[in-house]
């Protein structure tokens, strides 16, 4: 179901188009887990833009084929922007790219994935949106292995301060 850049979620484009979300926890990330391993768990959706300009998102339940949430507000007016740059900008790479995006709540990340080969992580591009903590910097172009590196610590750091009952 995996489809290119281009194909998928112009903003503004049509209803039909979406991408698969990762939603990642603290102990897969803090271990190193290759993210290509990752099962996606929802499936993305941006809905056209509104007359006064407000985006929305949904997002189905990949499993259940079923609704989970709508969005909208600020981050998803961010997300659209991010996804219309990277649609609209000249290719970074020869290789093929789809798009995908990865979520770490314990992080409060929402990140843009343009996937290269499958299990070939140097072809791999993160982009985090608007609020992650920081070091990330939102909008920056991570390869994987920078990304996963970075968001490694964090999870780790933020495991070592969780008590055994609060889960990671």
């Amino acid at each position: 179901m995996s489809q290119s850049i281009e194909a998928a979620l112009v903003p503004g484009g049509p209803v039909g188009a979406g991408a698969p979300v990762r939603v990642l926890g603290l102990t897969d990330l803090a271990a190193g887990t290759p993210l290509h391993q990752a099962p996606a768990n929802l499936w993305l959706q941006l809905l056209p833009a509104n007359p006064d300009g407000t985006r929305a998102m949904a997002e189905v339940d990949q499993g259940l084929a079923k609704l989970t949430s709508i969005s909208e507000g600020l981050e998803v007016k961010k997300l659209a922007e991010r996804i219309g740059d990277v649609t609209a900008a000249p290719p970074r790479s020869t290789v093929r790219q789809e798009l995908a995006f990865l979520r770490v709540p314990a992080l409060h990340l929402t990140a843009i994935w343009l996937k290269g080969d499958e299990g070939n992580d140097a072809d791999d591009v993160v982009i985090p949106n608007d609020g992650p903590i920081e070091p990330l910097v939102p909008g920056r172009h991570y390869p994987m292995a920078e990304f996963q590196r970075i968001v490694g610590a964090m999870a780790a750091e933020r495991l070592a301060k969780t008590k055994d009952d609060m889960g990671g």
